[in-house]
Parts: C-alpha cells; structure tokens; sequence
C-alpha cells in the first residue's frame, strides 16, 4: 500500500508543477493520498482516473437507492431504489418502455430535481456538494429536441456564460468535434436540419469541457441520413475523446453502435442489465 502511495503522490507531484507550479508546495504538508482530493481545484482532472489508496478506479457517478424524479406528463414520483454506478470514459444506455423513468433519472443526475430517497454522487461527493450551474457545466444534458436561439450557430455557441471570452480557434474545434465545419459558424442556426441542431447542441455542451454528458434520445426524431451521422459523432466523443456518456435511447442501433453497458429501466426500476449486443437484439425483436 505505501508503495502505491508514493507512486500515487509522485504522480501529482508531476502533475500539479505542470498545470500550476504554485499548487505543489501544498503536498509537502499533506499526511496521506486521500487529501489529493482536497488540493485539486474545480474543473481539473486528475493524470490518473480517480485512483484509490489501493490503486483501484473509484466510480465517476454512482446512483445509491435512488427514489423520486418525476414524470412530465402526470408529475408523480417514478423511480424506485435504482442503484448503479458509472466509470470515468465508460457509456452507459438506458432503455426501456415510456413512463419508466429514463428521463427523470436524466434530470437528477443534472440536479434538475433532487432524489426523495438516496443518493447521487460525483467524484465521491454528493450533487449538493456542487454549485448548480458548476454541477451541470460538468455533467452536460443534451435534451431530445435542441433549442436554437435566433441567429447565427457562432451566437448559439456563444449563447453560455463566459461565451465572448471563446476564441474562433475554440468554436471551430467544437464544430469539427460533432462533424460540422467552419463554414456553419455564420449560418442561421434556426435554419439547420434537425441533425445539424442536434449536433450542434452537442457542440455547446462540449464547449463547457463536460466530464460527463447525458443524452436523452439524441436521434429519435431523426431521418435515417441525419441519425447515422450524430451516431458516428456521439461514439466518437466515447472512443475518440474518451467522453463518459449516459445516454437514454429506445433504438438498438445506437445501443449496439455504442457498446458497453445497458441499463433496463422498467416501472422505476432497473430490471435488467445487459452488454450493448445482446440489448440491442432484444429491442430488435420485442421493441
């Protein structure tokens, strides 16, 4: 254990003269790894995924016998002692059939409502532990049906606190990040197809550095041409970026195009949990 330690603290050491040499002096007083946690400023990331005293990877999102969330349609408490956790770069689905949840488990990972029962915890540390507008900055919800705000794609990219400070270099790359150029920065964004708003919509959240990005639905009211290509950027934001995603969805290519694991979430509780190939077979043949 105070081999791993020291490899551990070596490890920061490295880090923190990189990113800010003024952080390090910190270290010289700090009795054991656990105070690593405490030292590291909001918004950065750690060289190693939250690694434990024993060199284990500790969840980046755990849900611990979670009630309550709400229904839009009847606004009544819909979950039901759901518990699963989520690992830094991992993605995770959630079908299942309409009223079961998804959604609502959707808003209270983004604390748009908070649980009735149990828990949700980010990087070990409950959702109230965060500021709001921080607490959503980093785990970053794309909603079905993106809003558009009228003018141009630049002024929606914009459209975000801090926005003016973001350089053109910044904007172009988050376009180029969901498969669009730079020529879209002067087009109306009122005037893009259903796909590009929904990749678009991508693009804003990511401009935030999100560590986590919740999807709900992200290519149900999409033609078959636009749903391939935000299929390719979302599994490319997993593989290529390593982006950990939660993303709610009814439709097995997506499932079966992201892989990984697959949460069923069925009158508020999660009653099944398969790999992506399996999931997206039985969507196929029983919807």
């Amino acid at each position: 254990m105070h081999l791993v330690a020291a490899n551990v603290k070596s490890t920061w050491i490295e880090y923190v003269n990189l990113r800010n040499k003024s952080l390090a002096c910190y270290l010289n007083d700090c009795p054991s790894v656990s105070h690593v946690d405490e030292v590291l400023p909001f918004g950065g990331k750690l060289p190693w995924q939250a690694m434990t005293i024993e060199g284990k990877r500790e969840p980046i999102l755990a849900c611990r016998e979670v009630s309550g969330g709400y229904t839009l349609d009847a606004h009544r408490e819909v979950l039901k002692a759901v518990s699963f956790q989520v690992q830094a770069g991992e993605c995770l689905s959630i079908t299942g059939p309409s009223g079961s949840g998804k959604s609502a488990l959707l808003r209270l990972l983004n604390r748009f409502d908070d649980p009735v029962q149990g828990e949700i915890r980010f990087r070990e540390r409950p959702l109230q532990y965060y500021d709001p507008l921080e607490l959503r900055r980093r785990i970053a919800l794309v909603l079905q049906h993106p809003v558009m705000f009228h003018g141009t794609v630049r002024e929606n990219l914009l459209r975000r606190p801090n926005g003016g400070q973001l350089s053109e270099s910044t904007l172009v790359q988050a376009l180029a990040d969901v498969g669009l150029d730079r020529s879209f920065l002067d087009r109306n964004a009122m005037e893009l197809s259903g796909g590009e708003k929904q990749r678009l919509s991508i693009a804003r959240a990511l401009l935030g550095e999100p560590e986590i990005l919740l999807l709900d639905e992200p290519t149900s009211a999409l033609d078959a041409r636009s749903l391939h290509l935000v299929v390719d950027t979302i599994t490319q934001l997993n593989r290529v970026k390593g982006l950990t995603l939660i993303v709610v969805t009814h439709q097995a290519e997506l499932i079966h195009r992201l892989g990984g694991r697959v949460l069923f979430l069925e009158g508020g509780r999660i009653v099944r949990e398969e790999g992506a190939e399996l999931a997206a077979r039985l969507l196929e043949e029983h919807g």
